[in-house]
């Protein structure tokens, strides 16, 4: 699991089915697919420059899948000596390589893994209140928009990642900066448009800022 995911459901039961498929499989990976080739246009905004779709990149036939979340069959792993299989591959796409190990590991396979339900790897930003009444188990944090970053509190399904976090703490938020400024001006703007009475505590939230600006 990537650092930026969180469990919303118990995930036991398909966790555990995959692996029985893999067992069957002959697969080292079962993944969720990002991109696919045959509908590689759509993707045009999400991967800002051309260099970054990777199928030619990566020498990539149709598929390519997301790595915050992996199932791996380790026995198999360890067999055919997957380590060092993908240290070599990395090696030999030198520069090509834009997304780190998901880019090595996706040219390593091409293709070939199981496909996980995206219940098991739900990106934020699909994230709203339906679609968590249904089937999310697990919730992955894609791009910039951190639940711990201002720009990122004030989307849907921030409030699971601080639900978790004040079981922890004794404070109600999680806020970092890379820039104050900007996370000040993020504020501003959310306060204007009124989405910080949509967020659970507001108050809390703007005391937990200003103390975090401050520290």
């Amino acid at each position: 699991l990537d650092a930026d995911t969180i469990l919303v459901k118990d995930p036991t039961e398909l966790i555990l089915n995959y692996s029985k498929q893999l067992k069957t499989s002959g697969y080292i990976f079962a993944a969720r697919t990002e991109i696919e080739k045959a509908s590689v246009e759509n993707y045009r905004d999400f991967y800002i420059y051309d260099k970054a779709l990777p199928f030619e990149r990566l020498g990539i036939d149709e598929l390519y899948f997301n790595a915050g979340v992996l199932l791996i069959n380790y026995d198999l792993w360890i067999q055919k000596n997957i380590g060092n299989k993908l240290i070599e591959k990395m090696d030999s796409l030198g520069d090509n390589i834009v997304a780190w190990d998901q880019d090595v590991i996706n040219s390593f396979t091409n293709g070939k893994y199981i496909e996980l339900e995206k219940w098991i790897n739900f990106y934020n930003v699909d994230v709203n209140e339906k679609s968590l009444d249904s089937e999310v188990v697990l919730i992955h944090y894609l791009g910039s928009k951190k639940p711990w970053k201002v720009s990122g509190v004030f989307t849907h399904a921030s409030k699971y990642y601080h639900h978790n976090f004040r079981k922890i703490s004794n404070t109600d938020y999680h806020i970092t900066h890379q820039w104050k400024l900007y996370s000040l001006r993020e504020l501003l703007i959310n306060i204007v448009n009124l989405n910080i009475i949509k967020i659970d505590k507001p108050l809390r939230f703007i005391l937990n800022f200003a103390k975090s600006i401050i520290d």
